[in-house]
């Protein structure tokens, strides 16, 4: 029994939003992040899309920081390669590195960075295990990633 239905090029569409993200100005991607958050969703899915969410934004503003500076808008697919696979954490840092804002540990007030590094490993585990997490740990982990995700905004000028 086939259910893919034939109309429907399922690698294309694939590619095609992909490209058209990589392509987006950092707040065209921040609205689309944003109307997906709105979703009410908990637990495991609400981790997992705070993680996106973040990861999404900082990648966005990654590559336009570096096709930005090599002056060629043309460029930001190659940008886009060069980060696709990077870790959330890791393009959190370069972003506030590109702002002169320093060390993630020094940035964020309190736990809020070393409960996003966590966030970021349960978010990895859910995804990659199948599996759940006890209820009592998604709140500080989901905050985190709020608080994070709206530092991001702030010192990239953007509006929600």
């Amino acid at each position: 029994m086939e259910i893919m239905n034939p109309e429907i090029d399922y690698a294309a569409e694939c590619d095609s939003l992909r490209a058209a993200y990589v392509r987006a100005h950092p707040q065209q991607r921040l609205k689309v992040i944003m109307q997906r958050i709105a979703q009410q969703e908990i637990g495991a899915t609400r981790l997992v899309t705070m993680v996106s969410a973040v990861e999404a934004l900082a990648r966005s503003l990654v590559v336009n920081s570096v096709a930005a500076k090599t002056n060629q808008k043309l460029d930001i697919e190659g940008a886009y390669k060069k980060f696709r696979n990077g870790k959330p954490e890791d393009m959190v840092r370069m972003v506030l590195e590109h702002y002169d804002k320093g060390d993630p540990g020094l940035f964020f007030q309190g736990d809020t960075w070393d409960l996003f590094r966590l966030a970021v490993d349960f978010r990895n585990l859910i995804v990659h295990e199948c599996t759940f997490l006890g209820q009592d740990k998604y709140p500080a982990l989901i905050w985190a990633c709020e608080e994070v995700l709206n530092a991001l905004k702030e010192v990239a000028g953007l509006k929600s």
